[in-house]
Formats: structure tokens, sequence, C-alpha cells
């Protein structure tokens, strides 16, 4: 080939990532779906008639339909029953209704009833980073903090909702498992909610509801689907942060966003109040000005390998890390200066994968499937014993509304959850993608489990043990069944 004929050819190749990124050659740069404003996202036909076709087309060739969504109604039946020990002996198959034996009764309040209630939702907030191999890394220090209060309650092994964020803030928003089909972006689910939906559920028991988001509330059509979930009020940071504040590509950065949150819930006078605030800071590709901000490696990690210390990038994930926890606790802290009574969860949206093990921070190579897999999970209130949450050292996303709800809520107040508080002993907890129990983690996509225990040392994993699987299959049938029978869901 001659020099015009590379010439054409490298032409052709800007061009296409050109017109392939919409008018820039920057991958980061290229505009989103989910970015649109919201004056075309608050249309339901505009914010579905705008994702390109060929975007599209790309996406139902790239995701096959699961096969719960293809079952009818007599096969989702027949799994749900065999599995859930709720459903077996109902009887009347003509209006079947799985959420009909999930309706729960509370056994009365354990907690006095807090004027406000704080749901903290860290992006990437995992439990690794908590794990005894990984003390000297000191880049949850805030968090450790909290977590030594007496009446702080920690579950070192807690499964999320989603792998990936969207598909977990709509379990834990809906109470059933979204399963990877993003239930969000579908509109009927932008007119009404499950009865399962922690925000309209605790709107019963007197809760001004709030959604606080630090990105755009156009991701995941938010916009739509939290004020249908039940939320009174939805905010997302470009929105109530001061103009032009700094951001990464999927949101303003924690300490701005939570500083303007404090502030506006400083200002509300509602009696009753629940929070949930989801922050975005913690993500690639790390490039925020973590020194400005108060990060220094050499005060924090005094006692790193020099093969980290020598990784930039590693670094700055790790500045990143421990920047999203001081100004996440610094939100807590202040919070519970200004509410002396509130109840507070912080969990994370999903686990990350965040540590080099190629860098020599402890002898193994290789990654734990706890590792891979769990968010972390505290809970406190100035009269919280660990005695009240049945001293449970497994749990869930999907735990967390019935616990708020058995915490607070007067003897016999009726609420609907497919899965049990904490204030009950669980002897194992299930979702589309784990299995878990005091000892043991299994992952369904490989068959592969592992002892559940922290170490620095590598442990065994081992393949073809699957445990709970029929359960697994039920949650998943719910979800689909639900999806098939919209008239279910209720008005906000």
């Amino acid at each position: 080939m001659n020099n015009s004929g590379l010439i054409v050819f490298a032409v052709g190749v800007l061009l296409y990532y050109w017109f392939h990124f919409g008018g820039t050659l920057k991958h980061r740069d290229k505009p989103e779906w989910d970015e649109l404003p919201h004056i075309i996202k608050k249309d339901i036909f505009l914010a579905k008639a705008t994702m390109d076709d060929f975007v599209a087309i790309k996406q139902a060739r790239k995701f096959s339909v699961p096969e719960f969504l293809l079952h009818e109604d007599n096969e989702s039946e027949e799994i749900i029953r065999a599995a859930i020990p709720e459903l077996k002996n109902i009887e009347n198959k003509a209006d079947f209704n799985p959420l009909s034996a999930f309706y729960r009764h509370a056994s009365g309040a354990k907690i006095k009833k807090p004027k406000r209630i704080f749901l903290v939702y860290g992006e990437s907030h995992a439990q690794s980073l908590f794990d005894s191999p990984y003390d000297y890394l000191n880049v949850m220090e805030a968090s450790k903090k909290f977590r030594s209060d007496e009446h702080t309650y920690s579950i070192n092994n807690f499964l999320s909702g989603g792998l990936l964020s969207q598909i977990s803030l709509g379990s834990l928003l809906l109470g059933t498992y979204d399963s990877d089909v993003e239930i969000n972006e579908r509109t009927e689910f932008w007119h009404a909610t499950t009865p399962m939906a922690m925000a309209r559920q605790l709107k019963k028991l007197g809760y001004n509801t709030h959604f606080w988001y630090g990105g755009k509330l156009t991701w995941g059509s938010l916009l739509h689907f939290c004020p249908a979930a039940g939320f009174d009020e939805c905010h997302g940071g470009p929105d109530i942060c001061p103009p032009d504040s700094p951001s990464t590509w999927l949101g303003v950065y924690d300490h701005i966003f939570l500083d303007s949150v404090a502030q506006m819930i400083k200002n509300s006078n509602n009696e009753y109040e629940f929070h949930f605030i989801y922050t975005t800071s913690n993500h690639g590709p790390y490039d925020m000005p973590y020194g400005e901000y108060g990060f220094d490696a050499n005060k924090i990690m005094p006692n790193i390998p020099e093969a980290l210390k020598n990784s930039e990038m590693d670094m700055r994930r790790f500045a990143g890390v421990w920047y999203s926890d001081q100004y996440i606790n610094k939100f807590i802290d202040e919070m519970k200066e200004q509410y002396p009574d509130s109840l507070v969860i912080v969990t994370g949206d999903h686990a990350s994968q965040l540590i080099p093990y190629d860098k020599e921070i402890i002898p193994r190579t290789e990654q734990m499937l706890r590792e891979t897999m769990l968010p972390c999970f505290h809970i406190y209130h100035k009269d919280l014993t660990a005695d009240m949450l049945a001293n449970n050292k497994i749990g869930s996303h999907m735990n967390i509304p019935a616990t708020i709800i058995e915490l607070i809520a007067e003897k016999g107040f009726e609420y609907c959850s497919l899965f049990p508080s904490l204030t009950e002993k669980l002897d194992h907890v299930v979702s589309p993608y784990c299995w878990m129990t005091e000892n043991e983690i299994g992952v369904y996509r490989d068959k592969t489990s592992q002892q559940l225990e922290t170490s620095a040392e590598n442990k065994t994993i081992n393949v073809g043990k699957v445990l709970y699987e029929a359960e697994r299959n039920a949650w998943q049938e719910i979800t689909g069944w639900i999806l098939r029978h919209p008239e279910v869901l209720q008005n906000k």
C-alpha cells in the first residue's frame, strides 16, 4: 500500500470513530443515552425513541433473553412452589399470585422510631478492604472508626442485589431481584411499583422519602423510576450543587454532592424523613485531584510495598477509595450530630476489583470469591445491640427493607417482603449470582465455591458444588411473573 492509500485508510478509521463516538475521537467524551437532557427524558416516547436504532440492535444482539422470561405462568408456578415454603400450600391456581404469601406483620419496634433514616449507598463500597489482610492499607480508616462504635453492627459477608449498579439499585428499591433485565428501564415501572418497594412502605410508616444521586437523574431513567418506586423527592447532583461543580463522568465529586445534600436536609422540616443517598466518585478512571482533598500516601499508607507505591494507576484507585470513604463518613458524622436519634445504614452497590494482587500487597496473587462479590454493610442506632439483629454473620441487600421495618414499626404493622429481616437468624442467603452460608460462598455462573473466610494465603476453589439452586430459580421466576403481570403493581 502506497502513502496515499495509507492516508485514505487512516482518514477512514478516524472518520469511523468520529461518527461512532458521536462527533469526538475520545471514547470518554462520546454522547451517552443516559446523559440526554431532562426535557427529552421526561417525555416517555422521546426517552425511548432517542436511542439510536443501531445501538438498540447491537444491544438486542448482545444480550440473550433470560430463560425465566420465556416461561409460561404454569411453568413459573411450579418452579416457585417447589422452592418457596410459603407457597407450597396455596391451592388456588386460577388466581395464583406469589406475592400474596409474603405479607408479614411486624413483631414490634426494637428501637425508638428515628426522625431520620439514612441509607448511604456508596459506589463500589466493597467489603474486601475491611478484611484483615488489607488493614495496613488504611484506606477505609473513616469507616473503621464508624464500625468501631458500640452501637454499629457490621456484617462482613453481605450479598448485593446485582453485580452492576443499575441491577443492584433496582433490586433493593423494588424488593425483588432485577436479575439483569434492567427493570428501571421498563415503562410500566415508571408509573407504579411492587408491593415490596422500600420507599413506598416507609411512607406508610409516616416518612417523607427522598432519593439523592450524585449524577444526573437521566442515568438509568431514575427521573421516572424513583418517583414511581415511592420517593416523594428525587435530586441529582448537578441540580442541587453549585453551578460548574467539578464532576467525574458519573457525577459531582462526593464531597460537594454530600455537602449540598446535608444542607438541603437541614433545611427540610418534615417530622420523619427517609434519605437514600447514592454516591458516584469511587469509580474509574480515578483522575480526581485527590491530594487537594487530603490524600497523602506517605502518611496514610506508609507501609505499602514499593511495587504498589510505583504503580500510578493503582495508587489513584486507592486514593479514590480513601477519598470517598472519608467524605461519606464526614456526612454521616454531621447527620448524627444534627439528628442524634438517626438510623444509619451504609452499604455499597456492589463489590469492586480494586486490589492489584501482582503488587505484593499480600502473599497470594489470586482473589478470593468473597472479594469479587461482597459489598460492605454496617448499621447504626444509639439503641441498637447485636442481639436485635440475631447476631447474624451473613445477609443481603434484600434483607434491608424488612430490617428497617422490624426495627421501627409498631407490632402488627403489615408489610410485604420476599426476604426476612436481619432480626431473624439467617442460615443462608441466595441471589441470582451467589449462595452463601456462614462457612461457604458459591457462584452459580461457573459453579465454584470457597470457604467464607479472610486469608492472606491462597484457599482452594472447588468446582461443581451448587447449593440452593431451586431457590435461586424461584426468585428469578417471581421477577418474571411480575413482569408478565403488571396489574400487581401499585401506584405511589
